[in-house]
C-alpha cells in the first residue's frame, strides 16, 4: 500500500508541474511581473541640481556616416563624350548649321546636320535613355526649353536637336 501512495503522490506531482508549465502558454494569463533592468537605483549616484540636464536630441545627426546613401552621386557630364545630331524644322535657310556652331562652341561634338522632315511644335532636345542630364545641359546651353525622349530615328547614343525657328 506505500508503494501505491508513493506512486500516487509522484503522479500528482508530475501533474502540478506540468499544469504549471501550461498555464505559462496560456494567453489568457498575465505572465509574472519581472524586475526592470532599467528600474531606478534606491541610491542616487549624483546630488540633485536645479541646472536642467541634457535631453537626447530626436534630431537627426548632422556628422557624416560610412553608410551609403540611397543613390550615388551623379557623375559629372562631359560634353566631349556625348554627339549632338542638329536638324532644322524650319523655313529658315542655314539654322541647323549655324546652331551646330554653337553646339560645337560649347563644347559638344557635332553628328549629323540636316533638315528634319515631319512636324515639331517647338525647338526640342531629344534624349536616349540614360541622357536626360546632358540633355538638360545641351538645352540649357543652347537656350531651349523643351525637353523629350528619344524616338526612332533619332540616335540611341547621343542627343538631337531640332529647331523649328521659334
Amino acid at each position: 500500500m506505500l508503494i501505491l501512495l508513493s506512486v500516487l503522490s509522484l503522479a500528482l506531482a508530475a501533474a502540478i508541474v506540468v499544469l504549471t508549465f501550461m498555464a505559462d502558454d496560456d494567453p489568457d494569463v498575465a505572465p509574472a511581473p519581472t524586475p526592470s533592468a532599467t528600474a531606478p537605483s534606491e541610491s542616487p549616484s549624483e546630488e540633485p541640481t536645479d541646472e536642467p540636464t541634457e535631453e537626447p536630441s530626436q534630431e537627426p545627426s548632422e556628422e557624416p556616416t560610412d553608410e551609403p546613401s540611397a543613390e550615388p552621386p551623379p557623375t559629372a557630364i562631359n560634353r566631349g563624350d556625348i554627339t549632338v545630331d542638329v536638324f532644322n524644322n524650319s523655313s529658315v535657310s542655314g539654322l541647323a548649321a549655324r546652331t551646330a556652331e554653337e553646339v560645337d562652341a560649347a563644347g559638344w561634338p557635332v553628328g549629323t546636320v540636316e533638315n528634319w522632315v515631319g512636324s515639331i511644335p517647338s525647338t526640342t532636345v531629344y534624349y536616349p535613355p540614360g541622357l536626360k542630364r546632358a540633355a538638360k545641359l545641351l538645352a540649357k546651353d543652347v537656350d531651349v526649353d523643351r525637353l523629350m525622349p528619344a524616338v526612332s530615328p533619332m540616335r540611341t547614343d547621343g542627343l538631337t536637336l531640332i529647331l523649328t525657328g521659334s
